[in-house]
């Protein structure tokens, strides 16, 4: 991540030491749904070039996975600690329209 100003680097590694925390944090005030989630994925350089965009939006887990694969207070704390890189953004996906609140995280 030789891309990112030291500051940034700074703030990606304080994330990190306080991911637990964070994440304990949002799982208390933010969590309203556990069983469906969005995740932005990179996309290849071929993939660009077709889509005309940098990522892709998903809706998971896959229909076929839901009421067995969760949000867990885990996957909660790897997301936190992730690289700003790796982690573009996380939001529990609301399709009832019942949202508490919008987060955008560091990145």
């Amino acid at each position: 991540m030789e891309w990112l100003p030291p500051h940034l680097l700074i703030l990606d590694e304080e994330w990190k030491a306080r991911s637990k925390e964070l994440a304990e944090w949002a799982w208390e005030r933010l969590m309203n749904r556990k069983g469906v989630w969005g995740q932005y994925t990179s996309l290849s350089a071929r993939e660009k070039l077709d889509a005309k965009k940098t990522y892709k939006a998903l809706t998971l887990p896959q229909k076929k996975m839901r009421r067995r694969d969760m949000v867990t207070l885990g996957k909660l704390t790897r997301h936190f600690g992730l690289p700003a890189a790796e982690s573009l953004d996380w939001t529990a996906c609301v399709q009832c329209r019942s949202a508490r609140a919008m987060v955008c995280d560091r990145s």
